[in-house]
């Protein structure tokens, strides 16, 4: 996809149209933002993509994001300003590896009746020289001593199919514009 069609996308996806309360019920597949305004795509008169998600205030240095039903709250710390009543946006992003490995290493035990209550996922950051940034991220899958030995390796290839992990690897381009909407 060319910058242009980029560009063009993402100015069709963020023209949303409010949908009174009234109409609501009549609107299933429009997405609900923050209490009760549901969005959809004024243009095309589709509702908003799956694979859009709505970042809104909070108050003070809370950040919201709205995506499929959810909404994820954000707040920073005391020290950097915030409340602290929600985990800081870098805190998730790193909470996100570690359960998302979680979610493979789960299903793989589960599929295999093997009981999870004693697994867990240890997830350590490793700072860059100078302390700025992280250099590696390492997961050690701890499990009890009855867990069958033969499938140690095969754990460690579940946590690796994390798409959290993967795009990571892989990073995407980021684009980010300024565009003025309607109300």
């Amino acid at each position: 996809m060319s910058t242009n069609e980029r560009s063009q996308r993402n100015r069709d996806v963020h023209k949303y149209m409010r949908i009174s309360s009234a109409d609501q019920r009549s609107n299933h597949g429009a997405e609900q933002i923050n209490g009760g305004a549901f969005y959809t795509n004024q243009e095309k008169g589709a509702t908003v993509m799956h694979n859009t998600m709505i970042i809104t205030s909070g108050g003070g240095k809370k950040v919201n994001a709205a995506y499929r039903g959810f909404t994820i709250e954000t707040d920073q710390s005391e020290r950097n300003g915030g409340e602290g009543v929600a985990p800081e946006p870098f805190m998730l992003f790193l909470a996100s590896i570690g359960t998302c490995a979680g979610v493979y290493v789960y299903s793989f035990c589960e599929q295999r009746n093997i009981p999870t209550d004693n697994i867990r996922i240890v997830q350590k950051q490793h700072k860059k020289e100078g302390g700025k940034g992280i250099e590696k991220i390492s997961l050690e899958i701890q499990v009890p001593e009855d867990f069958p030995r033969k499938y140690h390796d095969a754990l460690v290839k579940a946590a690796n199919l994390c798409a959290v992990k993967k795009h990571i690897q892989e990073a995407p381009d980021f684009e980010v514009v300024t565009n003025v909407v309607d109300e």
